[in-house]
């Protein structure tokens, strides 16, 4: 079970489609294995992803319309410093380009 948590954490899944009348718009919820969070995101926009220690298992956009979309990029926030020694990374994913017909 943990090399499965392991390869959903650097291996990220997710639907995405857009608002009919949101101009770009998206529900996004992030889920991990410790439940669901659940945000508004500008189209293009990097979301919050993860934490120190909970994976991502996977981004769903929801809309309404029939969509493509593409894969995501990356952004890596800033590097925090917790403690002697210790590190964490805020870890962002920008929600990728995607084409609706209305």
């Amino acid at each position: 079970m943990k090399s499965i948590l392991s390869l959903a954490a650097t291996t990220l899944f997710f639907a995405a489609s857009v608002l009919a009348h949101g101009g770009g718009i998206s529900k996004v919820t992030i889920f991990t294995d410790q439940g669901a969070n659940t945000k508004t995101s500008v189209l293009g926009e990097c979301v919050k992803a993860a934490t120190p220690d909970i994976p991502v298992l996977i981004i769903d956009v929801q809309s309404e319309g029939k969509c493509t979309f593409s894969r995501e990029d990356l952004c890596i926030g800033d590097e925090i410093t917790m403690g002697e020694g210790s590190r964490t990374f805020t870890k962002e994913y920008k929600v990728g380009s995607y084409k609706c017909d209305l």
